[in-house]
């Protein structure tokens, strides 16, 4: 037998309620900041692995980026799912 397939949201939509998920006030705001924090660890030139390191030095920005990413993507899916408004 065949499992139901879930209904997610597409990237597109997602991506459309980036600003007001952000301007949602029901949304925490430690959820908001980890987003901020984590992309300005990117573009901080401070990291635990100096990107002067070929290579190496830009894995864990991609690590911090990639989480990001997922995690983000995966909030937004939610936040769209629950009909929020914006």
């Amino acid at each position: 037998m065949k499992s139901p397939q879930r209904i997610t949201p597409s990237f597109l939509s997602r991506v459309r309620k980036l600003p007001a998920y952000f301007a949602d006030g029901s949304v925490s705001f430690w959820k908001k900041a980890g987003v901020v924090v984590g992309l300005l660890y990117v573009i901080s030139p401070i990291d635990a692995v100096s990107d002067f390191l070929p290579i190496i030095g830009w894995l864990d920005d991609l690590g911090v980026l990639t989480a990001i990413y997922f995690w983000l993507m995966r909030e937004l899916g939610e936040y769209v799912r629950e009909g929020k408004k914006g």
